[in-house]
């Protein structure tokens, strides 16, 4: 099994507005949506050094928490904060940098 990095709304109630912004960052059905968001799954779950899947994640825990809405981090199963997966994706950034890659 490979170690992933994961979102997921820790708000079973989404507003419609928080629904939409979801939509847009995932691609999920309004139905799929609610039915993750009331089980408790995962939004996006994604490889470990699949860096603008992580961004992504970081960009909608962002928009999400003006709306009210809770999310919350998991790398390989454990939960994480935000800073936590912020940090993590600045050392990406950096490593790529360090070696010569022009994106990350």
């Amino acid at each position: 099994m490979a170690i992933t990095n994961a979102i997921v709304v820790s708000t079973p109630n989404l507003p419609a507005k928080a629904i939409t912004v979801i939509r847009k960052a995932t691609g999920l059905s309004i139905s799929d949506i609610k039915r993750h968001a009331q089980a408790g799954d995962y939004l996006i779950e994604k490889g470990l050094s699949d860096d603008k899947s992580l961004l992504a994640m970081i960009h909608l825990s962002e928009d999400l928490e003006p709306l009210g809405v809770e999310t919350e981090f998991y790398q390989g199963g454990m939960k994480k904060s935000l800073d936590f997966m912020k940090n993590v994706y600045a050392a990406h950034k950096e490593t790529a940098r360090e070696v010569g890659l022009d994106e990350c």
